[in-house]
């Protein structure tokens, strides 16, 4: 993985916790996978946009792996202030050993980011802004000097429109948790780990989807493996082979039923695991074969992920990440 060095960062932004620091870009595709919902859910709370949550956390922490964010679980760089009694961590900044808020979890240090706009006044006209907006929160929070630096805001929209944060700031059930391959029907479109299908095309009075360049419906409460293969000219056993189901297992209403073969890599790079999540179900979500995305991870197609495991969707997995069990 080429290195993304972040001196061009360090120049125009100044921020402490990117100071002589470089990450990877799979460090903020993983930090984005891990905070993501978090960042809803303060969107929920608060009416900041979860893509400028998720930008700033990507700045400020150097995606996760800064010392603040590491021993702090800062990973907004805000420092102490009169106002704050809690926890404290000094480093050199601004000042020989500036003080910082520390958190005892990073949900707090979410929230606590939150009310620090939320609560002082020269962030107040932000919240005129809409939850989606994240072009004028980026302006504004460069307006109200939270950076010094005058390309500020073009930085927090280069990352967010680079990784598609704004797919995260739709208030609405497009935004809804799954695990895969649970998925939401607004308006025809099909919304599969947060992301938004709408139709392809229309086969024989069905919607077909394209993911990861492989067609798809969506399963009804009358369908059986036997009459959408009928209703495709297909063959049952080979419909059974393209979901990784057995001549046993029986499809439920609103399950995703792919109509050719899923294929052999993702068109995303990682996934992380979620409780009660399947490796046959992450198969699904990202139309992957059930035997290739074990392969890829160095898993046995019949073990199951643990919870905050990153599963590698692109790649083999290096052999010195693979998990133990």
């Amino acid at each position: 993985m080429k290195r993304f060095f972040l001196a061009f960062i360090f120049l125009v932004l100044g921020f402490s916790s990117l100071q002589s620091q470089s990450y990877t870009k799979s460090d903020i595709i993983i930090y984005i996978s891990k905070y993501k919902n978090s960042a809803i859910k303060k969107a929920k709370e608060y009416k900041i946009p979860a893509s400028i949550t998720l930008a700033q956390g990507i700045l400020e922490s150097g995606a996760g792996t800064s010392e603040l964010a590491l021993n702090a679980n800062n990973h907004f760089g805000i420092k102490c202030g009169g106002s704050w009694t809690g926890e404290t961590y000094n480093k050199d900044d601004d000042e020989i050993d500036d003080c910082f808020r520390k958190y005892a979890t990073i949900e707090n240090c979410f929230d606590d980011h939150s009310l620090f706009l939320l609560n002082n006044k020269r962030y107040s006209f932000l919240f005129e802004n809409s939850s989606d907006d994240y072009i004028s929160w980026a302006k504004g929070l460069q307006d109200a000097g939270y950076a010094t630096n005058p390309e500020y805001s073009k930085i927090l929209v280069r990352v967010i429109e680079e990784y598609e944060l704004y797919n995260y700031d739709k208030s609405s059930p497009k935004t809804v948790k799954t695990p895969p391959p649970t998925k939401t029907e607004v308006d025809d479109a099909v919304i599969i780990q947060e992301i938004v299908y709408r139709p392809t095309e229309i086969q024989n009075g069905r919607n077909i989807y394209t993911n990861n360049h492989t067609r798809f419906l969506v399963a009804k409460a009358d369908d059986s493996f036997y009459s959408i293969a009928k209703d495709f000219f297909s063959d049952e056993s080979f419909l059974r082979k393209y979901n990784d189901m057995s001549k046993d297992e029986k499809m439920k209403e609103g399950d995703i039923i792919y109509i050719e073969s899923k294929r052999n890599k993702g068109d995303r790079d990682f996934h992380l695991v979620v409780q009660d999540e399947t490796l046959w179900q992450i198969s699904q979500a990202y139309a992957i074969k059930l035997k290739s995305l074990a392969k890829l991870n160095g898993l046995d197609p019949k073990v199951e992920p643990r919870v905050g495991e990153n599963l590698w969707l692109k790649k083999k997995r290096p052999y010195s990440s693979k998990p133990s069990y």
